[in-house]
C-alpha cells in the first residue's frame, strides 16, 4: 500500500510539473506519458484540485494552470542535472552558436541551485564527457545561421521566404514556406515545410539555405505535427527489399557498424560463412555501399541487385580503362 501511495504521489508531482512547463496539455498526452487510462487521468486531476492546485479545464479535455499560479523553484536531482550536462555537450557540437550559448546559460542556472556536493559531482563529470564531430560530415556553425529564425517562424506560425540550393542539381530557387518543424539526422539539420509554390510538403537541408527571412503573414492552414509528418513519410517510403549476402567469418568485422546503416536485421552461421540479411528501402543505395565490401562477400539474393552491381561495375571499368 505504501509503495502504491508513493508511486501515485510521484505521478501527481510529475503531472504538476508538466502543467507548470506547458501552457496547455491534453488528457491524452498525460495518459500516454504514464501509460494509464483517461479515467485515471481525470481522477489525478481531481486529486490535484482537491490539494488546492487551480487547474483550468479547457475545451477538448485540455488543462492549464490558472494565470499567475506559482510554486517554489523546482529542485533537480543529481541524475537530472547530469542529463542536462550531457545534452549541453551535444548542443555545443550540433547546434548553432545562439542556441548553444542559450543552453549553456540555462545549464549554469541549473547548477546555481544545486547542493554543493552535486555541483562538485558535475564539475568532475564535465571533464569526462565529449561529443565529437563526424569528420566526414562536420556540422559547421556558419551553415546553421538561420536556425534561430526558423525556430521563431515555427513558434509564431510565420511564412518564411527562403532561397535554396538543391543538393544534387545545384539549381537555386526562392520559395515561400509554411514551416512545421526541424529535425537532426546523419549530421545534418533539416526543415520540413509546406511549399506554397509546389502546394505540397518539402524537405530542405538547412545548410543549403542561401537566404531566409520571415514574412509578416501568418499561415492559418492546418498542418500535421512534425512527429505525425515523419511517421506518415516513414510508412510511404518504406517499401523494403530483402537482401541476403554471404561473408567469410574472418571478414565480417570489415563491415563494422556500417552494416546497420545498410539495413542489417539478422545473421546466421553456416560452416565458415556468415549469412547476413538486410532490409533496404533502396537497392541502388545498397549497391553503392556494397562496393566497399564486394571483394569480401557474395550476393545470394536478389538477382536484380547482382545485375545492378555488374552493370555499374562495367560502367566504372569503361571510365578507368587505361
Amino acid at each position: 500500500m505504501i509503495n502504491q501511495d508513493t508511486s501515485r504521489l510521484s505521478r501527481l508531482t510529475a503531472i504538476l510539473t508538466m502543467l507548470m512547463a506547458r501552457s496547455m496539455i491534453s488528457a491524452n498526452e498525460i495518459a500516454d506519458k504514464f501509460d494509464m487510462s483517461l479515467r485515471t487521468v481525470y481522477r489525478d486531476i481531481r486529486a490535484l484540485e482537491d490539494a488546492g492546485v487551480p487547474i483550468v479545464h479547457e475545451p477538448g479535455s485540455y488543462y492549464s494552470l490558472a494565470q499567475g499560479y506559482k510554486l517554489p523553484p523546482v529542485m533537480f536531482t543529481r541524475d537530472e542535472a547530469a542529463a542536462f550536462l550531457t545534452a549541453e555537450k551535444f548542443m555545443q557540437t550540433m547546434a548553432d552558436p545562439h542556441t548553444s550559448n542559450a543552453f549553456y546559460s540555462a545549464v549554469q542556472k541549473i547548477k546555481s541551485v544545486l547542493r554543493k556536493a552535486d555541483k562538485t559531482y558535475l564539475d568532475s563529470l564535465d571533464q569526462h564527457i565529449a561529443v565529437l564531430q563526424n569528420p566526414f560530415l562536420p556540422v559547421k556553425a556558419e551553415d546553421l545561421k538561420f536556425l534561430p529564425q526558423i525556430m521563431k517562424g515555427i513558434a509564431d506560425q510565420k511564412v518564411m521566404s527562403l532561397t535554396y540550393e538543391a543538393v544534387h542539381s545545384k539549381t537555386k530557387s526562392t520559395r515561400n514556406i509554411e514551416p512545421i518543424g526541424i529535425y537532426f539526422a546523419s549530421s545534418r539539420w533539416y526543415l520540413i515545410g509546406y511549399c506554397q509554390l509546389k502546394n505540397d510538403y518539402r524537405q530542405f537541408r538547412i545548410d543549403k539555405i542561401i537566404s531566409l527571412h520571415l514574412i509578416e503573414e501568418s499561415f492559418t492552414r492546418t498542418h500535421p505535427s512534425l512527429k505525425q509528418y515523419l511517421k506518415m513519410t516513414e510508412v510511404e517510403e518504406k517499401t523494403l527489399h530483402e537482401i541476403i549476402i554471404k561473408v567469410k567469418k574472418e571478414d565480417v568485422w570489415r563491415m563494422g557498424e556500417q552494416k546497420y546503416y545498410m539495413g542489417f536485421v539478422e545473421e546466421r552461421f553456416e560452416n565458415e560463412d556468415v549469412i547476413l540479411t538486410f532490409m533496404s528501402p533502396s537497392q541502388e543505395g545498397f549497391a553503392k555501399a556494397y562496393y566497399m565490401y564486394g571483394e569480401y562477400s557474395e550476393i545470394i539474393s536478389p538477382l536484380s541487385l547482382k545485375t545492378m552491381i555488374i552493370e555499374t561495375g562495367e560502367k566504372i571499368l569503361k571510365k578507368i580503362k587505361l
